[in-house]
């Protein structure tokens, strides 16, 4: 899986995206205060907590319905276990 990735310049994958149906996803980093480079394959994850700030968007500002909504949540610590 680390070989898409880097086809297309991505930080991190996930099985479903290259239409495996499997519950893995592979995240490649480089720790900005020290220069270490890691690389991690997490399978069958199960998130125990995440810290984060949510932010939602309006993909449709006529409707008001809670599927009008999309958003993300940008994670400062996600704590898992596989």
């Amino acid at each position: 899986m680390f070989e898409p990735k880097h086809a297309h310049d991505g930080i991190s994958l996930a099985a479903p995206q290259i239409a495996l149906s499997l519950r893995i996803f592979v995240v490649e980093c480089t720790d900005q205060e020290t220069g270490k480079h890691c690389k991690v394959a997490i399978a069958n994850p199960e998130i125990l907590k995440a810290e984060g700030e949510q932010r939602l968007q309006k993909k449709n500002p006529g409707s008001g319905s809670a599927a009008a909504w999309i958003g993300d949540i940008i994670p400062h610590g996600l704590f898992v276990q596989s």
